[in-house]
């Protein structure tokens, strides 16, 4: 049976938890992530000077990766680089297509759980793909800037 082949929209916090562990899972995994490098809020393309957590010491970290340089308010900084050494260690960043923006996610028939999902995207350089995946998590976090969706027989729902 060929590997299901999962798109991952976001390679912040919960996009890389997720692809961790769906490629461990034995999915065929690719992460989309429309900045220079990954961690969402915690990246330098989205951090502000003086960001940092709110909460103590090893709290932001997984249960799978101790933070070494762990302590109470880090800095964006701190944060970015544990989730560079996760991606790391998980074999991530292979998986991570930088610089990537959705254009449209799509599906022929929603109840139909054989169709592939019809991902377009534009690359950095402005050439477009549209690419085929088995199944697609959005993990673009609480801060981006939802797309409303158009959809077939969206006004037939309250």
């Amino acid at each position: 049976m060929a590997r299901k082949s999962v798109a991952i929209i976001g390679a912040g916090v919960s996009g890389l938890a997720a692809g961790k562990v769906l490629l461990e899972d034995g999915f065929d995994i690719t992460i989309f992530d429309r900045h220079k490098t990954l961690g969402g809020i915690w990246s330098p393309d989205w951090a502000y000077v003086h960001q940092h957590t709110q909460t103590i010491a090893n709290l932001m970290e997984f249960s799978n990766l101790h933070d070494t340089e762990a302590m109470d308010c880090a800095p964006w900084e701190n944060i970015h680089n544990y989730l560079k050494r996760y991606a790391d260690k998980f074999h991530l960043i292979e998986r991570i297509r930088f610089e990537t923006k959705i254009i449209l996610i799509d599906k022929n028939d929603l109840k139909n759980g054989n169709l592939p999902w019809i991902v377009k995207i534009e690359t950095a350089s402005g050439d477009h793909e549209t690419l085929q995946f088995d199944l697609v998590v959005v993990a673009t976090g609480l801060f981006s800037t939802p797309e409303e969706p158009n959809f077939r027989g969206q006004n037939n729902f309250a």
